[in-house]
């Protein structure tokens, strides 16, 4: 089976006809990049480069059904909540080319598990340099207050460190892009095809 890294290593296989979703946790050097895989918790850190290719293998996973699709619609929370939400709805940022919150936002979730104090200052430290940082290859849009705290506490960071942040990107995707994400035409095939097969 093919397997996609989060930011700590874990490869998350995909759901096959008949049989469950499964977990296996590899060592960092053994993931290879690019990996692809759509069976995965909502605190996934997802790499989305072939959005076709990752709705085709939903499509034809058991494990997405009509009734999480529908709850998609009744709320962003929910949307978060389920197993495929987060990744068709990271495909359609990766489309809209503003992706950056919802990685942030599922790197945050990683990072909040971690226990080991040296391996969560590594990570706090590139969570920083990639989405933190002025100018950062993926900023993201926080206040002056917030990012100035998480500055400060960069070197000694706490599990809650980038909690405000994570928050007020959740707002901003919960107010900016769920909108349009449900008004869109992935979200929409995605709805009819399931409705379709239902249906047959």
């Amino acid at each position: 089976m093919k397997g996609v890294e989060n930011m700590g290593g874990e490869r998350f296989t995909s759901c096959v006809q008949g049989k469950s979703c499964e977990k296996a946790t590899l060592e960092p050097k053994e993931v290879k990049k690019g990996g692809k895989e759509y069976c995965f918790p909502s605190y996934v850190n997802v790499t989305l480069n072939r959005n076709k290719k990752i709705l085709t293998d939903v499509l034809k996973s058991s494990c997405l059904t009509l009734e999480e699709v529908l709850q998609w619609a009744q709320s962003f929370e929910k949307l978060m909540a389920t197993k495929y939400g987060p990744v068709v709805y990271a495909a359609y940022l990766k489309m809209e080319h503003s992706d950056e919150n919802i990685k942030f936002w599922m790197e945050c979730e990683t990072y909040k598990k971690i226990a080991s104090r040296w391996s969560r200052i590594s990570r706090a430290k590139k969570l920083y340099k990639i989405y933190i940082q002025p100018e950062s290859p993926r900023e993201i849009n926080i206040d002056s207050l917030t990012r100035e705290a998480i500055i400060r506490n960069i070197q000694e960071p706490t599990q809650t460190c980038f909690e405000e942040a994570q928050k007020i990107v959740y707002m901003h995707m919960e107010r900016d892009s769920y909108p349009r994400f449900l008004k869109s035409e992935m979200y929409q095939k995605l709805l009819k095809t399931i409705e379709s097969n239902n249906d047959s």
